[in-house]
């Protein structure tokens, strides 16, 4: 059997990695084309962004010249949720000319998944605690939270929107969903799932980073977080009760707030490999459980490495231009020597671990205050 993989995302690097760690021959398309990205796939496409995702017809065109019966097929990570054509294009060019065509959730689990009535009222069904969430804006937005569903990043949720124009012109009412903001810690779930059951991988607890009108930007996050048994159950439960529900399959991962009251509530699922996934690792590469579990519906016992790993993001506080000079080994996402990155853009990753969550990120945080002084 071939050992060539598709690997798409808008930043690749994370999943390239985990195939590179199962021995798969990887072909990566995404906007960036990293320094370490490059140096881990065997070939890399960098094509335009657009909207949360590939520009379609770049997207349609690198797959028509990708296409081979010695490629295995494509699996995926972000920017697909809210773009749903360009897995369309992908489930319907990849099926006739590789081997397995799209790998992991079918375009309808993500669908559904990512649908704010489909979703919560599943929620509901489950009995799955959640914030109060509506379709329709509220008339005061005091205390509400605006989210663009397939969103990812954080970018995408907004407290003052009610005098505010929608993210773009071209976004329609029925692509936001209203929650009531909660305090406490973001916390997530990976799971590996069969479409019948879900196995845990590890619990994570994830940080913003506001920047300027993103309250909510991506931070980083923190494998084998020190969460309470009973939080930990309540997503264990719920991850196994959308699994059926949503017939998930693969690498999945499901967010939530650790609430002040210590009660776990469910915001979203996100039915694609993530980043919590490379901070995670098993006796058994993640991709080939990834694989697996996808196309032959196992799920075989494995075991998880119990050090904490953490991964932050360096956003740029100032515009800058990345020099050809050598990065520390604990550094990824290296754009190539000469890229322009503008104020509060990201400019890397760092990654870091210790025994504990808390060290990991502390040393994470430490490692970005370096970077940036720089």
């Amino acid at each position: 059997m071939t050992r060539k993989l598709i690997v798409a995302a808008v930043s690749a690097r994370p999943y390239v990695a985990l195939a590179a760690t199962a021995a798969f021959d990887v072909i990566a398309l995404d906007i960036f084309a990293d320094v370490d990205t490059q140096a881990l796939a065997q070939q890399v496409l960098r094509l335009p962004y657009q909207d949360g995702g590939f520009e379609p017809k770049a997207f349609a065109s690198a797959l028509a010249s990708l296409a081979a019966e010695d490629i295995m097929g494509m699996v995926y990570g972000s920017g697909f949720e809210s773009r749903l054509g360009l897995l369309q294009i992908a489930a319907q060019q990849l099926a006739v000319n590789t081997q397995h065509g799209l790998i992991g959730n079918s375009v309808d689990s993500v669908r559904r998944a990512k649908d704010g009535l489909v979703f919560f009222d599943l929620l509901r069904h489950y009995n799955i605690l959640h914030p109060e969430t509506r379709t329709q804006a509220p008339d005061q937005s005091q205390g509400w939270l605006r989210k663009r569903m397939g969103g990812s990043g954080g970018t995408q949720v907004h407290r003052d929107f009610q005098d505010g124009p929608p993210d773009t012109k071209t976004l329609k009412p029925s692509e936001f969903v209203y929650q009531r903001e909660l305090s406490g810690t973001p916390v997530s779930l990976l799971f590996l799932a069969n479409a019948q059951r879900a196995e845990v991988i590890g619990f994570n607890q994830q940080f913003c980073q506001p920047g300027v009108g993103m309250p909510f930007r991506y931070g980083g996050l923190v494998s084998h977080a020190d969460l309470p048994a009973s939080a930990k159950l309540a997503l264990q439960t719920a991850a196994a009760q959308l699994t059926q529900a949503l017939s998930l399959k693969g690498l999945n991962s499901l967010d939530a707030i650790l609430a002040e009251d210590g009660k776990v509530y469910v915001l979203e699922i996100n039915p694609r490999l993530t980043a919590s996934a490379g901070l995670y690792a098993t006796d058994i590469p993640l991709m080939e459980l990834h694989l697996r579990a996808s196309l032959d519906g196992e799920l075989p016992a494995f075991q998880v490495q119990p050090e904490a790993k953490a991964l932050a993001v360096c956003y740029a506080h100032h515009g800058m231009e990345i020099g050809d000079g050598a990065w520390p080994e604990w550094v990824a996402d290296i754009p190539p020597a000469g890229t322009v990155i503008a104020q509060d853009e990201p400019c890397c990753t760092v990654q870091a671990q210790a025994v504990h969550a808390a060290d990991a990120w502390a040393l994470a945080q430490a490692r970005v205050a370096a970077v940036l002084k720089q």
